[in-house]
């Protein structure tokens, strides 16, 4: 024990805090005591024991609740967020800008999407990297909070959840992809301006697939792939539209949920079991367009519901 006393003690002369950029916002430490923070998650975890002991503790997650809010109603938002924070983590608030949030800290920001209804504004409540468990009390409490402070949804906004995984293991996106299609995650009536991943993607027979997902595939996808590289991160999309904050059919909380198992599953395929369920479930019939291999006297025969376009510098 001495001997590790030391070598911490020692090591301690080098640290460097990495909270040094908080002091430019304003800020809201959490109040909740240890204790009472550990009795909620044990209290949420008894509800659904057999849900969470299901999950890859491989996964990390986070969220962005976009929301309508009255601009004077906003700092007392901020306030009584401090009583579900526990003492460990803070709230940063930044209303002027879109900061770029840091993976650590709460942020409460303004949101400059959206068209809010008259005499609102729009905000957006952004969380840190948490644990499967964290994740759905924070999503439980913050939709409570939005309730009670009377936010508003609409159309032009909606939720993201945020997955990646800590462990060094590489995942097929086709996975991620085929795992929430068929957990019906992926697709909401009242969830307006996001694209249609799966019949973007499996519309295509298999060779077009690395063209469509390095070209294709933008952040106005209901997933967006665009980090996907920095340990599997991508960006959940689907969910939202009017209605989509306090909807108790397809709540954020119960739709990270049940998000969360769904990739549990897509992380347990073998590419050879993947490979016969995406064969089996899509037609696979679409071919690209490829404006530089082809001769323009033929394009009159080509199906024009394909995706035209030169392929240039890509893997296809």
């Amino acid at each position: 024990m001495n001997k590790q006393l030391q070598a911490i003690i020692s090591a301690s002369k080098y640290w460097v805090s990495d909270q040094q950029h908080i002091t430019d916002f304003e800020r809201h430490e959490g109040e909740l005591s240890h204790k009472k923070f550990a009795r909620r998650l044990l209290s949420l975890y008894q509800l659904q024991p057999n849900a969470f002991d299901q999950i890859s503790q491989k996964l990390v997650a986070g969220f962005e609740i976009e929301f309508y809010l009255a601009a004077e109603q906003i700092g007392l938002l901020a306030q009584s967020i401090e009583g579900i924070l526990p003492r460990d983590q803070i709230l940063l608030v930044k209303l002027d800008q879109v900061p770029k949030t840091d993976g650590q800290n709460f942020y409460l920001m303004a949101e400059k999407t959206g068209c809010p209804p008259a005499g609102l504004q729009s905000y957006e409540l952004v969380s840190p990297k948490l644990d499967p468990l964290s994740l759905i009390y924070y999503l439980n409490v913050f939709v409570k909070k939005l309730k009670q402070f009377g936010a508003k949804d609409g159309d032009d906004i909606g939720f993201h959840l945020h997955f990646s995984t800590e462990a060094h293991c590489r995942i097929s996106p086709l996975a991620v992809v085929y795992s929430l299609d068929q957990h019906g995650l992926l697709s909401f009536k009242s969830r307006k301006f996001t694209r249609d991943i799966v019949a973007q993607l499996f519309s295509y027979q298999p060779e077009d697939w690395a063209f469509i997902f390095n070209r294709v595939l933008k952040k106005n996808y209901s997933i967006n792939f665009l980090d996907f590289a920095n340990n599997n991160h991508f960006e959940l999309r689907a969910l939202g539209g009017k209605g989509y904050l306090f909807d108790s059919k397809h709540s954020p909380q119960g739709y990270a949920l049940n998000s969360l198992l769904a990739l549990t599953k897509a992380l347990s395929y073998p590419d050879k079991k993947l490979a016969k369920l995406i064969r089996r479930q899509y037609k696979l019939d679409k071919k690209l367009v490829k404006l530089n291999q082809v001769k323009y006297a033929s394009l009159k025969a080509k199906p024009k519901n394909a995706i035209w376009t030169s392929c240039f510098n890509s893997e296809v």
